[in-house]
């Protein structure tokens, strides 16, 4: 999806933290909750019409992909952990 300038995935710290391995905190459009590797990656234009997916806990948030440590999340690394996001950073719906 979109280009590849400023793009954002969707990511829950509840579903990251309930997959035991820190693997699922990431929203796949084709897979739903799962590793980074697997996030859809939306540009400004598509989070304007795409909807925050459902979680259990309601803590889904747009996060750029600029700010995530690609090789922690994507590896699976004991180093990955919940991200945490100030209400400035995070774009909610």
């Amino acid at each position: 999806m979109g280009n590849t300038d400023h793009l954002y995935v969707i990511y829950s710290e509840s579903e990251f933290t309930s997959e035991g391995d820190g693997a699922g905190g990431f929203w796949s459009v084709e897979d739903g909750w799962g590793p980074l590797k697997t996030a859809t990656r939306f540009s400004r234009e598509e989070m304007a019409v795409y909807k925050l997916p459902f979680c259990p806990a309601l803590d889904a948030v747009w996060i750029p992909e600029a700010e995530i440590d690609v090789q922690k999340h994507e590896n699976g690394s004991e180093d990955a952990h919940p991200l945490k996001w100030f209400a400035v950073t995070c774009i909610r719906q």
